[in-house]
């Protein structure tokens, strides 16, 4: 259980860097390496509500980083992104 809350609270971090009018995370002072495709993918690994929050709360970002082909990320990571959004709306139910 403690385990739990602490995996929680962190989520919880994470969700509070992120900018709600565009979906992005913010920058940290200590940096994840994560980029946008990859906390979306974190997120999406969770069933939690948290995770429900931040990726709903991305979906401008999505919306708008969208290639024109519907793909996502740019020619050398586009197949993980394009697999991450997917499985982070897959993920909220958008599918």
């Amino acid at each position: 259980m403690k385990m739990r809350r602490l995996l929680e609270a962190y989520l919880w971090r994470f969700a509070a860097r992120q900018n709600p009018p565009d979906g992005r995370f913010g920058l940290e002072k200590h940096g994840t390496g994560y980029s946008q495709t990859g906390f979306l993918s974190l997120f999406a690994s969770y069933d939690h509500i948290v995770s429900k929050v931040v990726i709903t709360r991305s979906i401008p970002w999505i919306v708008k980083s969208q290639n024109e082909d519907g793909s996502w990320g740019d020619e050398a990571n586009k197949d993980p992104s394009t697999l991450a959004v997917i499985t982070a709306l897959k993920s909220i139910g958008f599918f």
